[in-house]
């Protein structure tokens, strides 16, 4: 009976071997047959279109372009040209989705001193372009960046000379001019004619201006009162009259205020003798009451109201007056003559004066975005 049980206890441990054997075989094959399928295995056009589907798309981020103006130019859309500057942006912005256009509005005020300050303490923290009124600062401190390959020929093309001239420094432009005001001399025609002076001959040089500025001084009353002085400045802001008056004299002397280099001349020795003999002329014309007056600090606005008013026969003004002057008061525009500063022997030059677009960033990337704009 052992036996027995012996030998199917043999026969059950055989075909148990064989089973496993039998297996481990199977399970090769499948699993080699199951690879050579997958490596050989043609991708589908299904497959395909599910993959690029699926394909997670770059989103390119926008790039920064931070942009400093003045308050003077945006921020009150009442005035037309805010109005203008605004709505010019907002295009901008609407169609240059790739950029991200940063405007900070700076106080008028303020704005020059910022760009100064923070050029010293953090220049890393300096807007990609900038509106400056002092260009010499930008150039002097070396702030500023050449722009040349930010403007395309046909915009060169499309900008007065002067503008490009004298924002170019050391072959290199380092500024455009958002807009130039000339300093020109207003002189009222009725008020020559009342002293029997040419309307059409307005005074050229010093010598002229005091002889014919003595005949316009005029009190009507003779009660020691003068009614009517006959030259305006905006004498007591010293910014304003170097720049109405001492500049253009300046100028027709032959001066210059920096060299081809950029570098500032005004001070130097070469020059001590022209500016001396303009500031003596000038205190002299202001001090002595004989064809001016000290005005008030509030300048140009004052002036121009007192000249429609008749107490100032000649007024120093920026050449955006007349404008002002044809569509607010018609009837003194055409009583009103126009010409160049009275120079020391002559009328050669007026200053141009106006704020100007600097850039103040070399990334390539900022400097694509900056032309756009610009």
């Amino acid at each position: 009976m052992k036996k027995v049980y012996r030998y199917y206890f043999e026969i059950l441990i055989k075909l148990f071997v064989i089973f496993f054997i039998l297996s481990i075989f199977n399970l090769y094959v499948s699993c080699k047959f199951f690879k050579e399928t997958e490596v050989t295995k043609e991708p589908t056009k299904e497959t395909e279109e599910i993959t690029e589907e699926v394909e997670p798309k770059k989103i390119e981020e926008p790039i920064d372009l931070e942009l400093w103006i003045s308050s003077e130019y945006l921020g009150d859309n009442e005035r037309i040209e805010n109005k203008t500057l605004y709505e010019k942006l907002k295009e901008f912005k609407d169609e240059n989705s790739n950029i991200n256009l940063i405007v900070k509005i700076i106080p008028e005020k303020d704005l020059d001193s910022k760009i100064t300050k923070t050029f010293q303490i953090a220049r890393d923290n300096l807007p990609d372009l900038g509106l400056t009124y002092d260009f010499s600062i930008v150039v002097e401190d070396k702030i500023a960046k050449p722009m040349d390959d930010l403007i395309s020929d046909n915009l060169k093309n499309d900008i007065f000379p002067f503008a490009l001239d004298g924002r170019t420094i050391d072959g290199k432009l380092l500024g455009l001019m958002l807009n130039a005001d000339a300093k020109l001399l207003l002189y009222r025609k009725d008020l020559f004619e009342e002293v029997d002076l040419d309307p059409d001959n307005p005074p050229t040089n010093w010598s002229d201006l005091i002889d014919k500025g003595k005949l316009l001084t005029k009190d009507n009353n003779e009660d020691g009162v003068i009614d009517t002085w006959a030259l305006g400045l905006p004498s007591k802001s010293m910014d304003k009259i170097t720049s109405d008056f001492i500049f253009p004299n300046y100028f027709s002397l032959g001066g210059s205020l920096i060299n081809k280099e950029g570098f500032p001349i005004f001070h130097l020795e070469q020059n001590r003798e022209k500016i001396i003999d303009i500031l003596n002329f000038t205190i002299s014309i202001l001090n002595e009451n004989i064809i001016s007056k000290r005005a008030p600090e509030e300048g140009n606005n004052l002036l121009l109201s007192e000249y429609i008013q008749g107490k100032y026969a000649m007024i120093v003004a920026d050449s955006s007056i007349p404008f002002k002057l044809k569509t607010e008061n018609p009837d003194i525009y055409d009583k009103t003559g126009f010409s160049l500063i009275p120079g020391r022997y002559g009328t050669k030059y007026s200053t141009l004066e106006g704020p100007s677009i600097c850039l103040f960033t070399n990334d390539s990337e900022k400097k694509e975005a900056a032309a756009t704009l610009i």
